[in-house]
């Protein structure tokens, strides 16, 4: 992150941010930020993204190793954490707003922060102790790893991974990517509110298509259909006039990183064979209280363009984005879940990069040229039986809609 205003742009919170430092308050060391929703409308649970390297620029004798966060004497969520994709440290805070409120924050350094709570998860079961028939892996039972190296000879349905590859999820919704040749991505609907991937899939250790999270469990299920399709948000590229998926590839290496406020799941497929060889390195992550899954696209050299999109089901409607802004996005709505009820799905784009909108047999798709060596989009679903959720097609827009005033307006900061 830039030490400069542009260094602040946040995408998934319009809280305007104006940092005061006080010099004189009750704590030995300690000093106050002044939030402001700029919004005329509350914003529950919101995280708001702080640079802690400005802070530490301005505030050197401040113990950022140990620290608490108040609001009117309360002590408030934070987390600590990389940017993997700035490679910057940020310090989260999860805070609610009314429209138009100003809040004061104070950071006190030297006393432990007492409140943590777990809202969001990043996980990837990985098979141990299996005996390995006719390439499958039989028996054993899966354990929790924090990175693998995919085997050569892996194949779908093969029983290495627990619910087939890594899999992240906030309260409101999980997300899983499928961790061989067709490399795309999921949707685990909840009726309840809750992290359930650790414990998803932990007892089918045999791969004969019956898994358990293909029916409904008490918290959800795998709601999805997503066969040759973009899934949600897969990734691909539009190459002799076709959709080719990440499929044709070398190796694959996969890292969790499993946060409090945000969690990610971060894959580099080595060798993806197009017209050369690209390695392409790939984060997804998710905040909490979010349906929001953040998508990061960095190949190692240039390539023409980059593809993602939705699968296509029958009875349903495909909706684009009406304002012209600079963030936009493509969404389909109705009966397109194994359940056969009502789902919103929607990929948000940033017209700098767009080429064209698309689609083909299998899917609705937008076609995007990379930014400063990368590509940045943004997937989201949102199902009917989700508890307190998104029951109607207006309900889906005006929430979409809602995502997209964040986006158009990215934080602002001001340091004094």
């Amino acid at each position: 992150m830039q030490k400069n205003i542009q260094g602040f742009k946040y995408l998934f919170s319009l809280i305007s941010l104006f940092v005061i430092l006080i010099p004189e308050i009750d704590f030995a060391e300690s000093f106050s930020i002044k939030l402001k929703n700029s919004l005329n409308f509350a914003r529950p649970n919101e995280i708001v993204k702080i640079n802690a390297e400005s802070l530490i620029e301005k505030k050197p004798n401040f113990n950022f190793d140990s620290f608490t966060v108040y609001e009117d004497k309360k002590e408030i969520f934070f987390e600590k954490v990389l940017n993997r994709n700035t490679n910057k440290q940020e310090i989260l805070l999860l805070i609610s707003f009314e429209p138009g409120e100003t809040k004061e924050i104070i950071f006190t350094d030297s006393v432990k922060n007492k409140k943590t709570i777990k809202l969001t998860q990043a996980y990837l079961g990985q098979k141990t102790g299996y005996e390995k028939k006719e390439g499958f892996f039989t028996g054993g039972y899966f354990q929790s790893v924090n990175q693998t190296k995919v085997p050569s000879g892996h194949f779908a349905h093969d029983a290495l991974y627990q619910f087939e590859g890594p899999g992240w999820e906030s309260e409101k919704v999980g997300y899983r990517l499928y961790l061989d040749e067709r490399n795309r991505t999921d949707i685990f609907g909840k009726k309840i509110s809750g992290l359930f991937l650790d414990i998803t899939g932990k007892n089918d250790l045999v791969s004969d298509g019956n898994e358990s999270y293909q029916k409904m469990l008490d918290w959800g299920r795998d709601i999805f259909k997503v066969g040759n399709s973009l899934g949600i948000g897969s990734i691909a590229t539009f190459y002799n006039n076709k959709v080719v998926t990440v499929t044709e590839i070398d190796s694959t290496l996969c890292m969790i990183f499993d946060g409090n406020l945000v969690s990610e799941v971060e894959t580099t497929h080595y060798g993806w064979n197009l017209d050369k060889k690209y390695n392409v390195t790939t984060r997804y992550s998710i905040k909490a209280n979010s349906r929001i899954t953040e998508v990061n696209v960095l190949p190692d050299k240039g390539i023409e363009n980059l593809c993602t999109g939705l699968a296509k089901h029958e009875n349903t409607e495909f909706i684009v984005s009406k304002e012209d802004k600079d963030w936009r996005y493509i969404s389909i709505w109705g009966v397109q879940t194994l359940e056969n009820d009502n789902l919103g799905i929607a990929v948000f784009y940033n017209k700098s990069s767009l080429v064209e909108i698309s689609g083909d047999d299998l899917s609705h798709f937008v076609i995007l040229k990379l930014r400063d060596k990368k590509l940045t989009y943004y997937f989201t679903a949102a199902w009917e039986q989700e508890g307190g959720g998104i029951k109607s097609k207006e309900e889906f827009l005006k929430y979409l809609d809602d995502e997209l005033i964040k986006l158009n307006n990215p934080t602002k900061v001001v340091l004094n």
